[in-house]
């Protein structure tokens, strides 16, 4: 599962994350859209993998 945060770390974007993130409500949308980012993006990888056996 760590490999999936990898990209997170190379994003520049994510240092100005914390320029908009003033308040409770955005820092949780935030990681629900990153949760629904990163759900999505490992059924996708399952689904290639699965395919490719």
């Amino acid at each position: 599962m760590i490999v999936s945060f990898r990209w997170v770390s190379r994003v520049p974007a994510t240092l100005t994350f914390t320029v908009f993130l003033n308040s409770s409500k955005r820092v949780a949308a935030l990681a629900m859209v990153m949760g629904l980012f990163l759900l999505v993006y490992s059924l996708g990888q399952r689904a290639l993998r699965q395919s490719l056996k």
